[in-house]
C-alpha cells in the first residue's frame, strides 16, 4: 500500500470543539470571565494585551491571534524587553500564556460518553476507522490537543511521538508544537519531554449515568509523571508547548527528532491529505520543513489540501508552495475534516479495488 501521510491543522480539531488561532483569544476570555477569582494566569494573560495595545503608536501586531501573542513573548522572552515588564515577570508571562492555552482546550473539547465509556470526539472517531485501514501511514500534527492521541489509543495501536528518535513500532504521531500531555524532567542537567500516556487515561474515573461528556483535564495528571532515568524526578509544571511561529531555536534539543522524523515520512509520501491546516503566511518553519523533507525518490501521487476557505487566498498559499512536478497532483477541497474523511476513503476503496 502506497504511504501516505496526514498533516493536521487546528481546523481539524474544530469540530470537535478547539477554538482556531483568530478566536482562541476569545474563548479564553469567555473561560476567564466565568471564574476570574481563580484564573490568576488568565488575569496575567490579558492585562499584558492590554499593556501591549501602546505598541500601535509605532508598528502593528494582531493582539487577538493567540499566534501573534505567543510569538511576542517568545520575542520579549528572548530580548528580555516588553513594556515595563521585568525578565522575571516576563518569563512568568510567557508560563501563564502556556497554562491558558491548556487551559481553553480542556474547555472547550469534549470527549462523548456513552454506556460508561469514553469516546474518540468526531471527526476523529471516523477519521481513527480510515487509519486503520491505511495502515502505512503517519500523521504529522500542528496541534496541542490529545483528540488524535486517544484515537490512536483506542484503535489499541498505541502512539509513537519519535521524541527519542528510535521508532518503537506503533503509530507515528508526530506533534511539531508539542502537546498538552508532554512534560519536562525537572531535573536540570536532563530537561528531557515525558509524555503521559493516555492508554488509561480515564481508568478509574466515576462517571455518572447521566453522563453525556467529558473535558479532557490533563494538567493535574502530569503531576503525576516520572522520569524513571532520572532517579524518578518528577517534571516541570508547564507542558512543553512550542510557538507556530517562527522562533524555534530553544526547542531545537527538545524536538529535533521529532522534525526530522516529520521529514523522513515526508520524503517517503506518496499521498500527503493536508487537513485544517492554512498554511498561514508567517510559518515559513513548515515551508522550508516540506521543502527539504519532501526531497525523495518517491513520486507524489496525490496532495491534497481540505479547508473550508473559499475566498482562494489558502489554495494561492499552497500553490506557491508546491513545485512544478506535483502542481498536477495537486488538489483543493473547501470541506471541513468530516468531509474530508469520506473523500479520501472513496479515493482509498477505489485505489485498492484497482478502479
Amino acid at each position: 500500500m502506497a504511504k501516505s501521510v496526514y498533516i493536521l491543522g487546528a481546523g481539524a480539531s474544530r469540530e470537535a470543539g478547539a477554538p482556531l488561532m483568530y478566536d482562541f483569544l476569545d474563548k479564553a476570555e469567555d473561560i476567564y470571565q466565568e471564574d476570574r477569582d481563580s484564573q490568576e494566569d488568565f488575569r496575567r494573560v490579558f492585562k499584558a494585551i492590554s499593556d501591549l495595545q501602546v505598541v500601535h503608536s509605532k508598528s502593528y501586531l494582531d493582539l487577538y491571534n493567540i499566534e501573534t501573542l505567543f510569538g511576542a513573548f517568545e520575542m520579549a522572552n528572548l530580548i528580555n524587553k516588553l513594556v515595563e515588564y521585568s525578565p522575571g515577570d516576563i518569563a512568568m508571562l510567557r508560563s501563564s500564556l502556556i497554562k491558558v492555552i491548556v487551559k481553553t482546550l480542556e474547555s472547550t473539547i469534549k470527549f462523548p460518553v456513552s454506556k460508561d465509556t469514553v469516546k474518540v470526539p468526531a471527526p476523529y472517531n471516523v477519521f481513527m476507522n480510515l487509519l486503520d485501514n491505511d495502515t502505512d501511514s503517519s500523521v504529522i500534527t500542528f496541534n496541542y490537543d490529545i483528540c488524535m492521541d486517544f484515537a490512536l489509543h483506542r484503535l489499541g495501536h498505541g502512539v509513537d511521538y519519535c521524541l527519542d528518535g528510535k521508532s518503537n513500532g506503533r503509530y507515528k504521531l508526530l506533534k511539531l508544537h508539542g502537546s498538552v500531555n508532554w512534560a519536562r524532567c525537572a531535573n536540570p542537567s536532563c530537561n528531557k519531554i515525558i509524555p503521559l500516556d493516555l492508554s488509561n487515561f480515564w481508568t478509574g474515573t466515576v462517571l455518572f449515568p447521566d453522563t453525556k461528556s467529558i473535558k479532557p483535564i490533563i494538567s493535574p495528571k502530569l503531576s503525576t509523571l516520572k522520569h524513571d532515568s532520572c532517579g524518578n524526578a518528577g517534571v516541570l509544571e508547564v507542558p512543553v508547548l512550542v510557538p507556530p511561529t517562527w522562533n524555534k531555536t530553544e526547542y531545537h534539543g527538545d524536538l529535533t527528532n521529532v522534525w526530522r522524523q516529520a521529514a523522513i515520512e515526508l520524503s517517503e509520501a506518496v499521498n500527503i491529505y493536508i487537513i485544517g491546516y492554512s498554511l498561514p503566511e508567517t510559518d515559513a518553519f513548515f515551508r522550508y520543513l516540506f521543502a527539504l523533507g519532501s526531497i525523495g525518490e518517491k513520486r507524489i501521487k496525490r496532495f491534497w489540501v481540505f479547508d473550508p476557505d473559499n475566498s482562494g487566498e489558502v489554495k494561492k498559499r499552497f500553490e506557491k508552495l508546491i513545485g512544478r512536478g506535483i502542481d498536477r497532483r495537486f488538489e483543493y477541497f473547501e470541506e471541513k475534516f468530516g468531509t474530508a474523511i469520506g473523500i479520501i476513503r472513496k479515493e482509498i476503496n477505489e485505489t485498492n479495488s484497482g478502479h
